[in-house]
């Protein structure tokens, strides 16, 4: 089983904008009033924004370089269980009951233990990137207010989780949004400490 961690991230993704947007109402063209209908709104993909930004790609980056050795020692775990179960296949019947059902139970013993060290390696990720799109997602929310104010928008909807159908003068902000964030959150990249050493 191949661990993706764009796939872990896309889940932290969804689970801290599935807090902060689970009250958020169906917008149809049904249900708004005829006074708002002229209303000016905006949209982001705030989703596809994170992973745009600068500081989104580095978290992401930073992360599976500091969770890679686990990693590795997963994949080695899954390599030496498919092993042991061809082995365990292939000389089945040279073995005796006893011995078999020994091997069995040790393989069991192993699968059980890979599967707790998969479910907590990919929870340890999850944490690491829920922190990292928390913040993310707060600066995120102040580029997203002055873009709005400097269109002198009404209204603006993220469209990676409210669903909005239908509205007037609708203007996507990503972006503009991304760009901005790039420009006001710089991603500093550290030094590395092998520079200036003699080889």
């Amino acid at each position: 089983m191949k661990i993706s961690f764009k796939k872990v991230f896309l889940v932290s993704l969804c689970s801290v904008f599935g807090a902060s947007f689970a009250d958020t109402p169906v917008v149809t063209h049904a249900n708004i009033p005829n006074q708002f209908a002229n209303l000016k709104v905006g949209t982001v993909d705030i989703q596809s924004a994170i992973l745009q930004t600068n500081e989104g790609k580095s978290a992401r980056e930073r992360i599976e370089k500091e969770l890679g050795q686990k990693r590795q020692d997963i994949l080695s775990q899954q390599k030496q269980l498919k092993k042991m179960q061809e082995d365990l296949e292939s000389q089945a019947a040279l073995l005796s009951n006893e011995d078999r059902l020994a091997k069995q139970k040790e393989f069991q013993a192993k699968v059980q233990g890979f599967q707790t060290a998969q479910m907590n390696f990919e929870q340890e990720a999850r944490q690491k990137e829920a922190q990292a799109l928390q913040s993310i997602f707060q600066n995120m929310q102040i580029e997203i207010q002055k873009k709005s104010k400097e269109k002198s928008l009404d209204m603006v909807f993220d469209r990676s989780v409210a669903v909005l159908l239908y509205a007037n003068n609708v203007v996507d902000l990503t972006p503009e949004v991304v760009a901005e964030y790039n420009k006001d959150y710089k991603v500093t990249e550290k030094k590395s400490q092998k520079s200036g050493k003699n080889k």
